[in-house]
């Protein structure tokens, strides 16, 4: 999979990880989620994915949970959002849609090719 980030992704990412690791962090992470397999998502509809992502080592035991929307015909995965299990169990459909038009809003704006 080949994953397109943002600025708004990068820096909800920021507000969760320290900074003298966050370079390393968000490598682990692009790499994981590039690897990522969709058949073994939590599909939570209409395209959106939650990931699982688990940096122990890193990040002191935190649970990361990823909302992403999967283009799997583009071989795309786009993060929407970041965030701590322990802060929050779940995102209502409300706001995974919020976080949808935040990302897509940015992208419209940037010019990038899907071949």
């Amino acid at each position: 999979m080949n994953v397109v980030t943002t600025l708004y992704f990068s820096k909800q990412f920021k507000k969760i990880v320290p900074k003298k690791i966050s370079l390393i962090a968000w490598n682990n992470l692009l790499g994981f989620l590039s690897q990522y397999e969709v058949e073994k998502n939590d599909n939570i509809g209409e395209g959106f994915l939650k990931v699982r992502y688990e940096e122990s080592k890193m990040l002191r035991g935190k649970n990361l949970r990823i909302i992403c929307f999967a283009l799997i015909r583009y071989d795309r995965l786009f993060p929407l959002t970041i965030y701590a299990k322990q802060s929050k169990s779940t995102l209502s459909q409300k706001e995974i849609r919020y976080h949808f038009r935040q990302v897509q809003a940015e992208l419209l704006n940037t010019p990038f090719s899907f071949v």
